[in-house]
């Protein structure tokens, strides 16, 4: 019998918010791979930059994660991203990406934090109960 297969989820962040998201000091960032939607939380991910590839993945657990419009990052949410503001995000934005902010873009928002060693037993319980908690 086979070993059974499990898939690592990740997802690219730009280069300079690796290290932000990975030491938690950005607790959110917005992607436009539209496949990165979490569908069971909490769940763990590991976040790459595209220049430093996977080796140099931070691993975090996704806590919460949604879709919206560029355009509808709240004032609250742009402080997640660890900004002052809409406006300082909207900034960010265009340079990070090298093209202007295009409000009407979808975009997945990630909510996350680091991972932590006590982390692991309670995801793996996690797991496991939503692969085979109807029979256990």
């Amino acid at each position: 019998m086979g070993k059974p297969v499990v898939r690592q989820r990740t997802v690219r962040v730009p280069n300079e918010d690796l290290n932000l998201i990975g030491e938690g000091r950005k607790r959110e960032f917005r992607t436009t791979q539209m496949t990165a939607h979490f569908a069971s939380l909490p769940e763990p991910c590991v976040i790459f930059s595209q220049r430093r590839g996977l080796d140099a993945g931070k691993l975090v657990v996704v806590t919460a994660s949604w879709r919206e419009r560029l355009g509808e990052v709240s004032e609250e949410s742009a402080q997640a991203e660890g900004f002052e503001n809409r406006r300082e995000f909207k900034r960010y934005w265009r340079r990070s990406r090298g093209k202007e902010f295009e409000p009407l873009l979808n975009v997945v928002v990630i909510r996350c934090r680091p991972f932590e060693e006590k982390d692991r037993a309670h995801l793996a319980e996690i797991m496991f109960d939503s692969l085979y908690g109807y029979w256990s």
